[in-house]
């Protein structure tokens, strides 16, 4: 659900810049949430179609099981769920994906597209490319749906997803940030010098959480919650990348957007919606210089 503060910040590029994200960006790439908004750009589907299928069907898809608003019941359900099963099924969001990206698969499309996921049944890491160098090859008959499930399905949130010979995890477990993931395929693959590269990063929030010095004692799954620790690392993930960027990247190369919260922000919660929004609305307004030598140029 945190997708929507990314996706409305495009919405807020695309609009106030009369520009089209499609052809504004050479590489294009999203992991997990994010994988949908790059895939949408990359399918040339509108942004603010995107946005509508987060405020539309997000309480769909995460659908609450009723039994959990019971303290006692609830929470002998979570612990089951924790030890034994995801905690959503993804068969709802798997039908929202289909129904917005159709049957396109990823040779169909010609932008260069990065979608990380995590190949849990080899151990290793996973990518999804789109046909955009002669040796990509293995993704080409990919549909560009099931490629954004795999990416989308964290750890203790859905199950992995079983595509072709593989099975997948969310890419945020070890990409939850893939911007430099396109700075190397910039270089490596598109032939793009450093000094020539101009890279926008949107993030779905920063946790500023910490723990005190005397909660050491106590580390178990409970002091966790469960899901608390997937977007622990998730959050490590991305201010690593972000540290790794600022030293790479000249200060004009690179521009962050993302913001900080004190209060719990699952990943799963469809009412934060409207103060996402927010959040992102006022992150463009204040990036407004920024976004304007990108897309002023």
């Amino acid at each position: 659900m945190r997708g929507v503060y990314p996706a409305h910040i495009l919405k807020c590029i695309q609009e106030r810049f009369a520009v089209s994200l499609y052809e504004e960006f050479d590489l294009i790439a999203g992991t997990s949430t994010g994988s949908i908004l790059a895939a949408a750009v990359a399918a040339k589907i509108d942004i603010s179609k995107v946005l509508s299928l987060y405020e539309t069907h997000g309480k769909e898809i995460f659908k609450k099981n009723p039994f959990r608003q019971i303290p006692y019941i609830g929470s002998l359900l979570k612990i089951a769920h924790l030890s034994f099963q995801s905690q959503y099924k993804n068969n709802r969001l798997y039908s929202v994906l289909n129904s917005t990206l159709g049957d396109v698969k990823l040779g169909d499309i010609s932008k260069p597209l990065i979608i990380p996921s995590s190949d849990i049944g080899n151990g290793n890491v996973h990518i999804f490319k789109s046909y955009y160098y002669n040796k990509y090859k293995r993704d080409r008959i990919v549909r560009l749906a099931d490629a954004v499930l795999a990416s989308c399905s964290a750890p203790l949130y859905f199950d992995p997803a079983r595509v072709n010979e593989y099975l997948l995890a969310d890419g945020g477990i070890w990409c939850n940030n893939p911007a430099l993931v396109c700075v190397l395929e910039a270089q490596k693959r598109l032939g793009v010098d450093l000094k020539d590269i101009r890279l926008l990063s949107i993030g779905t929030g920063q946790s500023k959480k910490g723990y005190s010095i005397n909660s050491g004692k106590h580390w178990g799954i409970f002091r966790w919650k469960g899901t608390n620790l997937i977007d622990y690392i998730m959050s490590l993930q991305s201010q690593a990348i972000d540290n790794y960027l600022g030293f790479l990247l000249a200060k004009d190369q690179y521009i962050r957007i993302n913001f900080e919260y004190e209060n719990p922000l699952p990943l799963d919660e469809y009412s934060n919606i409207k103060d996402l929004i927010s959040k992102a609305d006022k992150s463009a307004s204040y990036k407004t210089d920024d976004l304007a030598k990108i897309f002023s140029e």
